[in-house]
Order: structure tokens, then C-alpha cells, then sequence
């Protein structure tokens, strides 16, 4: 099974240490990594670490996950997985144009008790 320590060395080389908030590793080589909301170049790291990450030896889930700002606007809206999934229909496929709920790219949509949304989808 993958360490804590190997992680922690991937993720230092492809992240800059400042942008890294958290590295976990469970039982399982499940391996959960938490960047900054700033990391600078957000969607080439993210792809570089995820393919980093892949190479090492007993590395089960990888999750990359971005610091995120809480902003209280005032308002008090109940998401539902409805108002999810209508809002992941304008993310369109640029290739073929469909949008990623129809193309049946979501596989499990949680909304966590915190309101974090969790999408678990597959890439086009």
C-alpha cells in the first residue's frame, strides 16, 4: 500500500508547498488531496497530480479537492439534487454539443450536510 510519505513527495513535486492545505491517505491507499483556492494554473495541476498520483504503486481513489470560499449572500437556498442536475445541463460538451447529464456522464450526486455537492462523473 502507498504511504503518506510518497504522497506527500508527488504532490511536493507537481504543487508548490503554500498551495497544499492537505494530504490524506486512508487504509484503503485512497488518497484525498486538498489544494488552495489560488493555486495558480488550478486545471493543468490538477491534471499533472492526478497522473502523478496514479503512477505510485498501490494508490486506490485519488480525489483532488479546492479549498472553497463560504460567502453568506443573505439568501437561504435548499439545494436538491434537481437544482444540481439542471445546473450541470449548461455544461456542454464542446465536441459534441450534448450537455454532461444527458450524455449520462453523472454517475452519483450527494449533497453533503455541510452543502458541499458531490458529483462523481466520468471524463468525455
Amino acid at each position: 500500500m502507498v504511504t503518506k510519505e510518497e504522497v506527500e513527495k508527488v504532490v511536493k513535486s507537481v504543487v508548490d508547498e503554500k498551495f497544499i492545505r492537505s494530504i490524506e491517505v486512508d487504509e484503503k491507499g485512497n488518497v484525498t488531496v486538498t489544494l488552495a483556492k489560488d493555486t495558480p494554473d488550478l486545471d493543468n495541476t490538477l491534471i499533472k497530480l492526478h497522473s502523478e498520483l496514479g503512477k505510485l504503486e498501490g494508490v486506490g481513489l485519488i480525489t483532488v479537492n479546492r479549498e472553497r470560499e463560504v460567502q453568506d449572500t443573505g439568501e437561504n437556498v435548499q439545494l436538491t439534487k434537481e437544482l444540481i442536475l439542471e445546473k450541470l445541463k449548461e455544461v456542454i460538451d464542446p465536441e459534441i454539443g450534448l450537455d454532461v447529464v444527458n450524455l449520462g456522464l453523472i454517475y452519483d450526486l450527494q449533497i453533503r450536510p455541510d452543502n458541499t455537492v458531490y458529483v462523481k462523473m466520468t471524463m468525455t
